[in-house]
């Protein structure tokens, strides 16, 4: 429970808060650039408007866009799919920033976002529009599972069969739903993964840094 209201504490300032609050900001500029919305409440963008304001797409991208790979994790095509990015990132993200520290943790969110990236570029033949945190929060998913594994399946009051089910369940959706870009949701899981087996730090000394910054 201790460890649980620390990780709360340590939230304040976070790289993880301060990345989320960047893309909401981002969605709803780009929504005033644009001035349109769909039924007055739920807000959103047509491709062709995220293509021209950094969305990926594979052809742009071999043709020397590189930027795009940076710049597509920051735009969501609409307000739903801004929210269900954010409350994952909000609920994952600054318990991993708790315990593999800030600059670590994003390296790991926007290394798992450009992995991401290329794997959709590679991937994807049809070549399709694709925007979104996804690909970097399915890379946030991977790290804690790393966690929870080297954890014995319990952290902060996660568990390992609660971590799998939500992995599967997310990637049965990308299968099921031709919409999403499963190709980026695997590579970015995938990739943090791999980055977490070399960003983690025992609970011990996390514990002790976060305290010393919350002083």
């Amino acid at each position: 429970m201790r460890e649980a209201t620390e990780i709360f504490e340590a939230k304040k300032g976070s790289v993880n808060v301060m990345i989320a609050a960047v893309t909401v900001v981002v969605f709803f500029v780009m929504q005033f650039l644009e001035k349109r919305s769909a039924g007055g409440v739920f807000y959103g963008h047509t491709s062709r408007f995220l293509l021209e304001h950094g969305a990926l797409y594979g052809p742009y991208v071999k043709d020397g866009e590189w930027y795009r790979l940076f710049t597509y994790m920051f735009l969501h095509m609409d307000i739903g799919h801004l929210v269900n990015n954010m409350l994952v990132l909000f609920f994952l993200g600054n318990a991993l920033e708790y315990y593999v520290g800030k600059i670590p943790y994003m390296v790991l969110y926007f290394c798992s976002g450009i992995l991401a990236a290329l794997g959709s570029v590679v991937y994807n033949i049809n070549n399709p529009v694709c925007v979104g945190a996804s690909g970097a929060v399915f890379g946030i998913t991977g790290a804690m599972a790393w966690l929870l594994v080297k954890n014995r399946g319990q952290l902060a009051g996660m568990t390992k069969q609660r971590m799998f089910l939500f992995i599967i369940m997310s990637a049965y959706g990308g299968f099921v739903d031709k919409s999403i870009d499963n190709a980026a949701h695997m590579t970015g899981l995938a990739a943090g993964f791999l980055l977490a087996m070399l960003f983690y730090r025992n609970p011990e000394q996390a514990a002790e840094e976060a305290e010393g910054n919350i002083d």
